[in-house]
């Protein structure tokens, strides 16, 4: 054989080989990336989808619904002061950043929301302190029902996270027709108070939906 035929035949083999070993590279490292999918994106895709139902789906918030007003009653002959309190600062919902998790924050501008101080008259029974159980009822607009129920639950699955800034926050939020309703106070110690009324602001909702 000759020397010329010889050299294109290793070159034609070590071609062959070379060719052989980086598409297993390839595959190997594809097989890598789909074993190891980047640990945040399911979180990040619906952190974004939460943003553009933010956006599209609230709306101005003028009055308070039929089903709040009740409620409203129900708690003055319950004892209790209500304060109708101006919005100053957007109203959000979000959960604390941990490892492999992006933040999750919803925020309703204060045009799209409307809240009320509720304070009992009594204080307290068997207390040294003079503490009268308070908490914030605040009902949030949206342009349809449908529109309420995909935030409904969005801030469903972040006001139960349980991490640090969520275990803090004694809160709830309720399906109320086109609005949701979102009951929460500021300590331990009036959670059984605010948390008491959920079952009649239900009861209330549902009775309103009926007799419409």
């Amino acid at each position: 054989m000759r020397p010329t035929v010889t050299i294109i035949i290793i070159m034609t083999f070590l071609t062959i080989i070379s060719c052989t070993d980086n598409k297993e590279k390839s595959v190997s490292q594809s097989d890598r990336i789909e074993l190891l999918p980047e640990p945040d994106k399911d979180l990040r895709e619906k952190y974004e989808q939460q943003k553009v139902v933010l956006k599209d789906e609230s709306v101005n918030c003028n009055e308070f619904s039929d089903a709040m007003t009740k409620f409203m009653e129900h708690l003055k002959q319950d004892n209790y002061a209500i304060n109708i309190r101006e919005a100053r600062t957007e109203l959000s919902f979000q959960t604390e950043k941990e490892e492999f998790q992006v933040d999750w924050t919803i925020s309703f501008p204060k045009e799209n929301f409307k809240t009320i101080f509720a304070k009992r008259k009594n204080k307290l029974e068997r207390k040294k302190d003079n503490w009268y159980p308070s908490f914030t009822i605040t009902e949030i607009c949206f342009r349809d029902e449908q529109s309420a129920s995909n935030s409904h639950q969005i801030i469903s699955e972040i006001i139960d996270n349980l991490d640090m800034f969520n275990d803090k926050n004694y809160d709830y939020i309720l399906k109320n027709g086109k609005s949701l309703i979102y009951v929460s106070c500021g300590a331990k110690i009036f959670e059984e108070y605010a948390f008491s009324y959920k079952d009649k602001i239900k009861e209330i909702v549902k009775n309103n939906s009926i007799n419409k």
